[in-house]
């Protein structure tokens, strides 16, 4: 019983060593604050809560613990720093099919004269099918003590709304 004890004790400390080291390097990133370094440093020297580190989400790059939100791009945002988080809707531009379709009518109706309004049709035809095939993209926005920041972009609204959940489940759970 003392073997395993002494072993688990070791293998802990290397535990809380490295989680550590994480948040030295977060914190040198500009990541998480000072404050939040000493609360989370605390927290892991302590031993309150090493064992209940839980995934909230995981897949396509991004990972949401109860500590970190981790994005594809190796940007990270400390969790205890976020406060709310919402998904916001950005609809794309109209500017260019109403451009090309603009353009695409004066090349019709000049080229009916001339027989060429073959061009003027193309040009319509492209506009329209840009603006149908035009998809709004979802933004995850997290806010923190220091404002808000556009965390992750994707066009696929389910994925968004799945991540936003987590976040907000792990919010909840933080308390």
């Amino acid at each position: 019983m003392r073997v395993f004890l002494h072993v688990y004790f070791e293998a802990n400390m290397i535990s809380v060593a490295n989680e550590i080291e994480k948040l030295v390097e977060l914190k040198e990133r500009g990541v998480i604050s000072q404050e939040d370094f000493e609360v989370q440093k605390r927290r892991l020297l302590s031993g309150d809560n090493v064992s209940e580190e839980k995934i909230f989400f995981s897949g396509d790059g991004v990972k949401i613990t109860t500590t970190l939100f981790s994005l594809p791009n190796n940007t990270s945002f400390a969790m205890s720093g976020v406060t709310a988080v919402r998904l916001h809707k950005q609809s794309p531009s109209k500017s260019l099919p109403l451009l090309l379709i603009i353009v695409g009518f004066f090349f019709f109706f000049a080229g009916v004269k001339t027989g060429a309004s073959s061009f003027g049709s193309v040009l319509i035809t492209i506009g329209v099918v840009v603006a149908a095939l035009s998809k709004p993209t979802y933004i995850v926005v997290l806010s923190t003590a220091s404002g808000e920041t556009q965390a992750l972009r994707s066009k696929n609204e389910k994925w968004m709304l799945s991540v936003v959940e987590a976040l907000n489940a792990c919010i909840v759970r933080r308390g």
